[in-house]
């Protein structure tokens, strides 16, 4: 029996990288067989590799063909047709994509600067997923010189947009900064879920200016600028009379108290401020100059009501 030379009765090769293939295989003295052994291949893959089936290859298989021929995996490269990658439906791929394009990078290069594969790279740029994690937002901010704040919204699971200026603005500077939900409440000192009810305007910072003001140095916010989005009380709506009732109740308003905290500070009862603003109280003189001195402004005389006459035809 006459045993064939390598490479004698094959198919012709229809590719670049099947030709290169065979060419370095017949070099080295394989056959197929032996190859596919030492790429953990069988020699059916082997055989349509070079034939040009599949036309595109694996990374990791790149690397294990270019150590069994001994040849330069840059070299083996070179023939590997590109693949056209997907188009980016995401804002975060589109982002990517871009940004690439503008450096001039390849694909491969910039899976090589994010330390993954190729296959990685094309799915982070192509994939649906629209968010990416806090760990790799840093490192693809270098790798496409980009602004962190240009990729920031796309970093970390976001449920629901929120209705609060006080919480859209401590969430985007938290993304900007890199820092999760969890980081944060770890640098303030509260719990992940305050930080949660912070952020969707659910909790109460109205007297809790401490913690506003670890927001402020955490986040490199100004702090009077944090204090000026920040929610007030909720004051309960109460029926007001006209005249002096409603002119109390939208002066009370204004300060952003509530009748007890408005009583307290005009050293008045609580009775006699609901009394005034539902019209069941006849204010009195003494009563009247300690709310002018309270709200900081005179009644106008319109509004003040007139003395208190007994049955006796004397005032007070």
């Amino acid at each position: 029996m006459v045993r064939k030379n390598v490479g004698s009765g094959m198919m012709p090769c229809k590719s670049a990288l099947g030709s290169f293939i065979r060419t370095c295989r017949i070099e080295q003295n394989l056959r197929q067989v032996k190859l596919a052994e030492l790429c953990g291949l069988t020699q059916v893959q082997i055989s349509q590799l070079e034939i040009g089936k599949p036309k595109h290859i694996d990374h990791d298989i790149l690397k294990k063909l270019a150590k069994a021929l001994q040849c330069d995996a840059e070299e083996l490269h070179k023939h590997v047709p590109v693949k056209p990658s997907a188009r980016p439906i995401t804002g975060l791929g589109k982002l990517i994509r871009s940004g690439r394009m503008n450096l001039d990078m390849t694909i491969e290069k910039f899976a090589k600067e994010m330390n993954m594969n190729i296959k990685q790279a094309r799915r982070l740029e192509s994939r649906t997923i629209p968010s990416i994690r806090y760990k790799l937002m840093s490192l693809l901010a270098n790798v496409l010189n980009l602004d962190p704040s240009n990729i920031s919204k796309f970093v970390g699971p976001t449920r629901k947009e929120t209705t609060s200026e006080f919480g859209s603005l401590v969430r985007t500077r938290r993304k900007e900064l890199l820092l999760s939900i969890v980081m944060l409440a770890a640098k303030i000192g509260v719990s992940q879920q305050f930080i949660s009810q912070i952020e969707f305007g659910q909790a109460r910072l109205i007297r809790n200016d401490e913690i506003v003001a670890r927001l402020a140095n955490v986040l490199v916010i100004d702090l009077d600028k944090l204090k000026a989005v920040r929610l007030g009380r909720k004051l309960r709506k109460t029926r007001c009379s006209e005249g002096l009732g409603r002119f109390l109740a939208t002066k009370r308003a204004e300060l952003m108290l509530n009748q007890a905290q408005f009583a307290k500070y005009a050293g008045i009862s609580t009775v006699v401020v609901s009394g005034i603003e539902c019209g069941s109280y006849l204010a009195r003189k003494w009563v009247l100059a300690k709310i002018v001195k309270a709200i900081g402004c005179e009644i106008p005389r319109e509004l003040v009501p007139p003395p208190h006459v007994r049955k006796n035809n004397t005032t007070r």
